[in-house]
């Protein structure tokens, strides 16, 4: 019989893809500190990214992959994903329409979350192939907002990076309302 393990006992005993996953929120927290636009800002980025890539595969391969990685993969991701969306909204002005594109997309996100535990009574967590391109997409996004970049540019790819979020999240609330997510 599996023994449910949450997220703090995954810290206890933490597998390979744990210490993977961990990287993402040890790089955030000093990110929080560091101009949006220095090189060690880039650094932990970049590390941080590649720690996303790099942990699920780390779990596969180990035979370590389970619900409980998955929760603490997305929690991984929130928090990362919270400090580099504050730190470049804050380096950079970010169109009105942006905003409530990232508002709407965000609103669709938490209405899947609260759906799956409602529901389900856990966090569902979908990893499809619409969310991964999208992720790379956004992950990109920082980097182009905070270059020196044409502001057209800039715009455009705002603008396929809005429509892409918006369409993964209403990909994910319907693999959510049709039970077809993964569910740790």
């Amino acid at each position: 019989m599996h023994r449910r393990t949450g997220v703090f006992e995954r810290l206890r005993h933490p597998s390979p893809a744990d210490l993977v996953t961990a990287v993402r929120i040890l790089c955030a927290f000093p990110m929080l500190f560091l101009p949006a636009r220095s090189p060690g800002f880039f650094v932990l980025y970049l590390l941080g990214g590649l720690s996303d890539a790099l942990d699920g595969t780390v779990a596969r391969k180990t035979g370590k992959a389970s619900p409980s990685g998955a929760r603490f993969d997305t929690v991984a991701d929130c928090v990362f994903v919270a400090v580099a969306l504050c730190k470049t909204a804050t380096a950079v002005e970010i169109p009105h329409w942006c905003r409530v594109c990232i508002a709407a997309v965000a609103a669709v996100k938490i209405l899947s979350l609260v759906i799956g535990l409602i529901r389900d009574r856990r966090v569902v967590s979908v990893h499809s192939l619409c969310n991964k391109l999208c992720g790379a997409v956004l992950f990109a996004a920082p980097p182009v907002l905070l270059s020196g970049l044409p502001g057209a540019l800039k715009t455009a790819y705002g603008l396929c990076a809005c429509i892409l979020a918006f369409v993964a999240a209403l990909h994910e609330l319907r693999m959510v309302l049709g039970g077809n997510a993964l569910k740790p």
